[in-house]
């Protein structure tokens, strides 16, 4: 690629996370160069260079800082990926991503450079190499979430002109500056729990941070192509496994082992001996590893052909390994005081609350057979609503009526999907749900039946509520009334066992009640959750899905119903599922089966009382209906105790796209959860 003839004047650069580790290198390199640099992050800086305390996702205080800068780099991250959950990296990588898409448009930032990871790339085969017109095949949370980074700046690149993009895809980051780093390059050599003794072990690709830092300048550099992202790979070295590495580390070191004080030191020691004793009896021991482990297989060694025809002169891994051994024999003893020193908050709360500053992307995402008329007014009311949607999927169940063409000319300008088979509520809301993930980049989803007819401000009051939380909500339910205004049997929300009357009382002086369970009739649905527990499972058809799904996602995390927030739910009658149900009783109760004997949705302890409560309830419908539903009750007791659900993609086969897009999301979840359960 052609180098640019260099500008008048030197370019004005923010460095984001120019406090942390990677982002600090980064300004110190670009300012030796000539760059003038600020600097941004979440944490102070004490060097007496321009720099704003503020939080990425903060987007007013990004139009600020970005003000009047010719280029952004995003290297604003969170220290260690291993110590936040899933819903900080989210919101820190792909929410602090829309924040400065927002401010970059906002003040016409013409050139992003954003710090991404090699874990994008997911697992490549033994030898092979990870080269960066790969496609991202992430099978981590931490590695999705940076792919779905580089997808939002990839969708600003295609959207205006003179735009410019750059992604760095570095390997392990390791060098002087950062005790914490250093620590765990040397502490993951040998963990504490279980020993990593055997030849047989990850092989990892590292990276210093003068290398990134250098990478960075020498891009900007180049006279980067306009409406064309160029993607970088950053790694020092081919994969080591951890024998080789600890022999490179000693050797650079002169002393075996390490003589600098770090917490892994003395079991570096004990574990040299006892390696050899085990390798001398030729067994293998179980190994743990943490970030560096993607399904505890070998990890992608980098491509760096670009990143040698980029810096020909960079220092070897070698010569990066001696510096930090230097460095931290020189500051032995001492510590960083600015890093890790400032939590990152799980979500970020403007102090502020004006509706029009509201960024959170709504999608509404509505299931629909064969009732037009009903799907008219449900999207009429969506259209209506005081808060705008960023977008509608309607998913239309093989109707043969009109619904489809309802959904295809309604005013909203829905996203409809058109299903070659009928698979029901459930079914049809696994397929929405995912095409709603995949193709708009939702913060929640709004899901609810066609029968179903918000109130002009129902969306707003649940925004309201979740922005007053003082915790994660994955789910908040609307309060569903039948069209005389009752509230609707059939949509109860259960409400949480064990809520102190303290939470109680304090939640509803927001207009909050902490629930167990919610109806899919208008459920607002954090998709961070969805990313990381899954979808509905469409082999229920109807019923009881909703009671399992919610019932997973708020397992471990909290739910709320929201009275202020009324939709009409326009059935037939006033009743529940149970009042006259015919044959569909056979779903109610091999799908309550299901959920209470085929997952871990629920406690013991719930399992045993909603087991109960469904019990009585069932022996109510078969006095009330005289033994009618007698047969299909059977045939749903023997399929829930001797049957378990099809995966949702089997379901939806008919349906080749929407059934990639499922298997897409089953697979990524289930790799994820595989890598949790390995290293934990």
């Amino acid at each position: 690629m052609p180098r640019a003839e260099k500008p008048h004047r030197p370019a004005r650069t923010l460095v984001l996370g120019g406090a942390g580790f990677a982002g600090g290198q980064i300004a110190r390199e670009l300012r030796a160069h000539g760059q003038e640099v600020s600097t941004a992050d979440i944490r102070p800086l004490g060097d007496g260079a321009e720099h704003a305390v503020l939080d990425i996702r903060d987007e007013s205080a990004l139009r600020t800082a970005i003000r009047g800068r010719d280029v952004v780099v995003n290297a604003a991250g969170v220290p260690d990926s291993s110590c936040v959950s899933a819903r900080t990296l989210n919101s820190v990588l792909v929410g602090g991503a829309r924040s400065l898409i927002s401010a970059a448009e906002s003040e016409n930032v013409r050139t992003i450079v954003f710090i991404s990871s090699g874990v994008v790339y997911g697992e490549t085969g033994e030898g092979e190499a990870a080269r960066e017109s790969a496609p991202p095949t992430p099978t981590t949370v931490e590695g999705r979430a940076f792919a779905e980074a580089e997808r939002l700046y990839g969708q600003w690149l295609g959207a205006g002109e003179g735009r410019r993009l750059l992604i760095l895809r570095s390997a392990e980051l390791f060098g002087p500056g950062s005790y914490a780093r250093v620590s765990r390059l040397i502490g993951s050599l040998v963990n504490s729990r279980t020993l990593s003794l055997t030849h047989t072990v990850i092989a990892r690709p590292l990276a210093s941070v003068g290398t990134l830092a250098s990478a960075v300048r020498a891009a900007l550099e180049l006279n980067l192509p306009e409406g064309e992202p160029y993607f970088l790979n950053v790694a020092d070295s081919p994969r080591l496994d951890d024998h080789e590495l600890r022999a490179l580390v000693r050797s650079v070191a002169k002393t075996a082992p390490l003589a600098f004080s770090l917490p892994g030191r003395r079991l570096m020691a004990r574990a040299g001996r006892a390696g050899e004793a085990v390798r001398a009896s030729g067994l293998e021991l179980p190994r743990r590893m943490k970030r560096f482990a993607l399904d505890a297989r070998p990890s992608a060694a980098l491509a760096h052909d670009k990143l040698d025809a980029l810096l020909p002169s960079r220092p070897s891994l070698e010569e990066s390994l001696r510096s930090t051994v230097n460095w931290v024999r020189e500051h032995d003893g001492e510590s960083s005081s600015s890093e890790g020193s400032v939590p990152i908050p799980e979500r970020f709360v403007p102090v502020q609350n004006k509706k029009e500053g509201d960024s959170r992307r709504v999608v509404a995402v509505v299931v629909t057979y064969n009732r037009a008329a009903l799907l008219g007014d449900c999207l009429d009311s969506l259209h209506a609503q005081t808060r705008s949607l960023d977008s509608v999927v309607v998913i239309d169940n093989a109707s043969t009526d009109d619904s489809g063409a309802v959904a295809d000319n309604h005013a909203i300008s829905a996203d409809v999907v058109h299903l070659k088979r009928n698979v029901g509520g459930a079914g049809g809301f696994c397929a929405g749900m995912a095409h709603a993930l995949l193709e708009h980049s939702p913060d929640f989803l709004w899901i609810m039946d066609d029968d179903t007819v918000p109130a002009p401000d129902a969306l707003e009051n649940l925004l309201a509520v979740e922005r007053k939380l003082d915790v994660h909500a994955s789910v908040l339910s609307s309060l569903a009334v039948w069209t005389d205004g009752r509230p609707h049997p059939m949509n109860s929300s259960r409400t949480r066992l064990g809520t102190s009357d303290s939470d109680r009382d304090r939640y509803a002086q927001i207009g909050a009640r902490p629930i167990r369970t919610a109806s899919f009739v208008s459920a607002l649905i954090a998709a961070e959750d969805v990313w990381e527990h899954g979808l509905p499972l469409a082999d229920y058809f109807i019923w009881s899905d909703d009671f399992e799904y919610t019932g997973r996602l708020l397992r471990d995390s909290h739910g709320f119903a929201v009275a202020s927030s009324r939709v009409e739910h326009r059935t037939v009658k006033f009743s529940n599922a149970q009042t006259n149900p015919g044959s569909r009783f056979y779903f109610d109760v091999r799908n309550r089966l299901w959920a209470l004997t085929k997952t871990d949705s629920f406690t013991p302890i719930e399992k045993v009382l909603y087991g109960g409560r469904s019990t009585i309830g069932w022996m109510k419908t078969l006095v009330r209906t005289r033994g009618d539903v007698l047969p299909v009750a059977v045939k749903g007791l023997r399929e829930g105790l001797f049957s378990s659900p099809r995966r949702s993609s089997a379901v939806l086969s008919a349906d080749p796209m929407n059934a990639t897009e499922i298997r897409a999301l089953e697979t990524s979840i289930e790799n994820a959860e595989r890598s949790r359960r390995a290293l934990t």
